[in-house]
């Protein structure tokens, strides 16, 4: 028993060249002090309705920003939580600690 072989081919068109660079996400950098008080990328915020403005454009802006927190090691938990928060009501999903290392 033999089978015909295969002989017929499918033509494809394929891109030339690299694909378009990916651009970088924008990183915002949320500063908690001792006191409860939240900086946006250096500047003080006026309170948590103010930081979740800031939240809720910039995730419309670029839903893929890159959220760094650096609360200070004194910082109450409570107000980290509510940072946290915040940013899960903005849809914001890169959230991460950043210089942790003086916690070791």
């Amino acid at each position: 028993m033999s089978l015909p072989v295969l002989t017929h081919a499918v033509k494809l068109e394929l891109p030339a060249g690299l694909a378009p660079p990916v651009p970088e996400a924008s990183v915002v950098e949320i500063d908690i002090d001792a006191d409860g008080t939240i900086a946006w990328n250096g500047t003080a915020v006026a309170g948590l309705a103010q930081l979740e403005q800031y939240l809720h454009s910039q995730a419309a802006a670029d839903p893929r920003v890159e959220i760094h927190l650096h609360p200070d090691r004194r910082t109450r938990y409570d107000v980290v939580a509510q940072v946290l928060a915040a940013t899960q009501r903005s849809h914001l999903r890169h959230v991460g600690f950043a210089g942790m290392s003086e916690f070791r």
